[in-house]
């Protein structure tokens, strides 16, 4: 979005992404700048038009960022047992771990082989038949963000049935060996959406609209993003923001994109007549 007072310097405009932490601070992600003439002519960059005129370039600055795009996207969904990706990105998807007895073992690992060939084709399906115990396995693939874990022993394989255990979630069910497939790709299908909805609900949580500086603060230092109304971005505005800075011991960092839902009268800060909302 258009950035005045802030924006890239000598830029015409600057538009940038930031992505919210759970911490209520912001990561910013990729940001592009138009930089007009403004560097072109110093530079002596010019081109041939098609009616054979000389004319200064037009310039942009960006980068795509990916690597950050990733950095934050591993920062926001992680938690303290580790990794958490959208299914799609995971190199493992599914990891099923035998659950080993004493004189089960040949027919607990020639399940877990027969449950991965059930997959295999269709998901990055990994079998951890290694020495590790149960426990250390579960720890590993968890801190590694596999988000499907399929645990298999003896007493399941009597029973016909399968646990599956969800990593975004930790939620864990018995899963009959008919259903499995069905139940798996249900799974599957719904992982990422299921990480954009949780995510979308923190996001709207964390947004707190503010009238006050006061209650500006108290937002801030509840780890809320405040939304507020502010008389101008432009470098009539920078002294306000400056007070914010601080007073309130955050950075404004954008406007509100539909501007005709400035749902604010007055500047939080000197309580001229609101022209934007800002963040």
């Amino acid at each position: 979005m258009p950035q005045h007072f802030l924006q890239f310097a000598r830029a015409v405009h600057t538009y940038a992404a930031d992505a919210l932490m759970g911490s209520g601070k912001v990561l910013q992600l990729p940001s592009t700048h138009l930089l007009g003439q403004n560097f072109s002519k110093p530079f002596n960059i010019k081109f041939v038009d098609a009616d054979g005129d000389e004319k200064y370039g037009y310039q942009t600055c960006y980068g795509p960022a990916q690597s950050r795009n990733y950095g934050g996207m591993i920062a926001y969904l992680g938690d303290d047992k580790g990794l958490i990706l959208p299914f799609d990105l995971a190199p493992v998807q599914i990891i099923i771990i035998p659950i080993i007895y004493k004189g089960k073992e040949d027919i607990v690992i020639k399940k877990t082989k027969e449950v991965k060939n059930l997959f295999k084709d269709k998901y990055i399906v990994k079998l951890d038949d290694s020495d590790e115990s149960a426990g250390n396995k579960f720890y590993f693939w968890e801190l590694k963000g596999v988000p499907i874990r399929i645990e298999i022993g003896p007493k399941d394989i009597e029973k016909k049935q399968v646990t599956v255990v969800i990593r975004h979630n930790g939620k864990k069910e018995l899963v009959n060996e008919e259903d499995l497939q069905n139940k798996i790709d249900y799974i599957a299908r719904n992982y990422t959406k299921e990480l954009k909805e949780k995510s979308l609900i923190d996001f709207e949580s964390q947004i707190e609209c503010v009238y006050e500086m006061d209650a500006a603060v108290e937002a801030i230092n509840n780890g809320k993003i405040v939304c507020c109304g502010f008389c101008s971005i432009d470098k009539d505005g920078e002294p306000c923001a400056e007070i914010v800075e601080k007073e309130v011991g955050g950075l404004v960092r954008g406007k509100r994109v539909d501007e005709e839902k400035n749902e604010f009268a007055t500047c939080i800060v000197c309580g001229k007549p609101s022209k934007c909302t800002v963040y």
